[in-house]
């Protein structure tokens, strides 16, 4: 109910006349309309899942790298984003009352978080993904960090790393690094 809660305290108050009779479309809209068009694509998420992951999807419970389902994940944190601002914007008169700050600015707040949040979510997760990937990916390739640094006679300075163990790394060799635009 959080949710729902939230999105009717952030829809303005818009209101048209018929027959004479006041329609509320901030109610009808946030209570009706949104819900509808919510649900209905987390029912054909499933159907969207294959182009926001490049094809068909890897089985099993986890995927062997976060860079390979870096569009799944984001979009993942990206709902969670949108649900727990949503969920807070239920709170924004005792937000405002808390924090001594004015309710129309902490309800405009939200309206600007809920529609900006998920997106940079989106875009911060899905870099966080790729970088964990192309770090793995590293490691496959030149080993394990092992933080030990020797000097050369010559003065130049090395890293020392340790090859990574033949059963972690995935079978048909080390994993490429994986990008999805």
């Amino acid at each position: 109910m959080g949710y729902l809660d939230g999105r009717l305290r952030l829809m303005p108050a818009w209101e048209i006349t018929v027959a004479g009779h006041p329609l509320a479309l901030g109610v009808l809209t946030a209570g009706l309309v949104l819900p509808g068009v919510f649900f209905t694509a987390l029912a054909l998420y499933p159907i969207a899942d294959w182009r926001i992951a490049g094809g068909r999807p890897p089985r099993g419970l986890l995927p062997p790298t976060p860079g390979d389902a870096a569009n799944r994940t984001a979009v993942g944190v990206a709902g969670i984003t949108l649900y727990g601002l949503l969920w807070a914007a239920a709170a924004n008169d005792q937000i405002a009352y808390h924090l001594h700050l004015d309710l129309y600015t902490v309800t405009w707040s939200f309206r600007v978080l809920v529609l900006t949040g998920p997106a940079v979510a989106f875009l911060i997760t899905r870099n966080i993904c790729h970088g964990l990937a192309d770090r793995r990916h590293d490691e496959e390739l030149h080993g394990w960090e092992t933080g030990r640094i020797v000097r050369s006679p010559q003065g130049g300075y090395t890293e020392i790393r340790e090859p990574v163990p033949a059963h972690q790394i995935p079978q048909g060799g080390p994993m490429p690094c994986t990008t999805q635009t």
